[in-house]
């Protein structure tokens, strides 16, 4: 269950590239304010067809493997916009960061903010919030759970 809710995840959070080797190229928003697959669906479909890492520390070998496949007029021109994205990243060694205005300041997820967002002043929670908000997930990079 827990899986099912990385896309929401990804819709509330942006991410500061580091050295890319935990973003998704395709699915995080890590340059303006879409995901990659979002702003080139055409070359997202082809991708889909390759193999490799999807993470944004790829993305010079991303751009190797589908010179090839920009085959319609649409998919390359996406291919020369994502190029232009891609060329004027620069990584780093530093970790990727996620940056939301519903995460804490430790990157721990505001669950409360999260929660007051959802819920409005003449609305019972829906099935999917109670259970959401009755479960509790081990926090990521820390040993143990609470």
């Amino acid at each position: 269950m827990l899986r099912s809710l990385l896309p929401l995840y990804r819709a509330i959070t942006t991410v500061q590239l580091g050295n890319g080797c935990n973003t998704s190229f395709w699915h995080d928003v890590w340059n303006g304010e879409d995901s990659m697959a979002d702003r080139f669906p055409e070359l997202y479909i082809q991708s889909l067809q390759q193999s490799g890492s999807d993470s944004a520390a790829s993305s010079a070998a991303w751009a190797h493997r589908f010179t090839s496949c920009a085959t319609s007029l649409v998919a390359t021109e996406q291919l020369d916009e994502a190029m232009q994205i891609v060329n004027q990243q620069v990584l780093t060694t530093e970790q990727d960061r996620r940056k939301s205005l519903l995460l804490k300041p430790d990157g721990d997820l505001d669950t409360s903010a999260i929660y007051s967002a959802l819920k409005t002043a003449n609305a019972t929670p829906d099935a999917w919030t109670k259970f959401v908000w009755k479960k509790q997930a081990p926090k990521i990079g820390r040993q143990g759970t609470e």
